[in-house]
């Protein structure tokens, strides 16, 4: 098979993740397949990331360091692509890392099929320090959430509008379906990657699940995963469903096709915020404004006298367990 030349590049980007590189380094070196060039771009590090980088690349040529002032996760990948003279892209994170025969499985799985744009693997977490222990979803509860397509077009902008379907580590996807994009968004926190896979689907890229076990991504899950985190990335989900609206609007589709996903994309911002809505207290007035200024003024209202009155009852339970409690006493 016509594959020994066909370079990969992995892009990643890092931030103060020092302690972490070292072991993504040594990943990298034990792939089965060499043929591949690891673009490492510090977007503006203050910990020994820069130390850790020159001594990978003084070791092994096939490491390129790039070092920017710090501008978000979006902008250092989109430098790393800039950079890259690969046929075929891999986007890694830092702290994670790829099974040893990830690069060589879904370059032949890429070469067979020459229609497929992105090819996509199975996800497995790691708790930090318990690399053994693999679960499929961030929580580490064994549930299964990776969407599984041979799919472009109608199929594959309906099963991102669903959600996301893939880690950023999960898919090998060839250079040339970078044309079909403008880069990762810029100016955002979370779900970069979402929206960039989502705007390869609008513009008609082929995306294939690749169920070979021994291709794999390892996500590392560890202390920044706070509580914080989540409902900000919550409400970053709201506001992003919100540009779906307008995607799709600017996308080929029927008007059934249209009406069909903007009924999943309506369905699924209403479960956020009911869901957002519901966990919090009575006295957070700021999250409360927060859900409010990217919500349609109707919609907000409606799931806001919801939430009055899930509070209200909520209040008069507890009232009622104090109650049974003292008299209990």
């Amino acid at each position: 098979m016509e594959s020994a030349n066909k370079l990969v590049s992995i892009i990643i980007p890092t931030y103060n993740y020092g302690r972490f590189l070292p072991q993504t380094i040594s990943n990298l070196k034990t792939q089965s397949y060499p043929h591949w060039e690891a673009i490492i771009v510090d977007d503006g590090s203050t910990d020994k990331t820069e130390e850790i980088i020159n001594e990978a690349c003084l070791e092994d040529k096939r490491f390129k360091y790039i070092k920017q002032e710090n501008q978000g996760v979006s902008v250092a990948r989109n430098t790393g692509i800039k950079a890259a003279t690969g046929q075929f892209i891999q986007f890694l994170d830092a702290d994670d890392l790829l099974s040893k025969d990830k690069l060589y499985l879904q370059v032949q799985h890429m070469l067979l099929n020459p229609n497929i744009d992105i090819s996509y693997v199975s996800n497995q977490y790691f708790a930090d320090n318990y690399p053994d222990k693999l679960f499929p979803d961030k929580e580490l509860t064994g549930t299964e959430w990776v969407l599984k397509i041979d799919a472009n077009g109608f199929e594959a902008i309906k099963s991102l509008v669903d959600r996301n379907i893939a880690v950023i580590s999960s898919p090998l996807m060839r250079a040339s379906a970078l044309s079909l994009s403008s880069g990762f968004p810029t100016g955002v926190k979370h779900l970069e990657d979402w929206e960039f896979w989502l705007e390869l689907a609008l513009k008609n890229a082929h995306y294939q699940f690749f169920p070979n076990p021994k291709a794999t991504t390892l996500i590392r899950v560890h202390s920044k995963s706070a509580s914080y985190e989540i409902n900000e990335m919550q409400l970053r989900d709201i506001s992003f469903r919100k540009k779906i609206t307008q995607y799709l609007k600017n996308a080929t589709l029927s008007k059934l096709e249209y009406n069909d996903i903007l009924k999943v994309n309506t369905k699924k911002r209403n479960n956020l915020i009911k869901e957002l809505m519901y966990k919090i207290p009575l006295g957070n007035k700021d999250l409360l404004n927060k859900i409010k200024q990217i919500t349609p003024r109707s919609t907000f209202y409606r799931f806001y006298i919801k939430y009055l009155n899930y509070q209200r009852k909520l209040f008069i339970k507890n009232i009622q367990k104090k109650l049974s409690l003292k008299a209990s006493k």
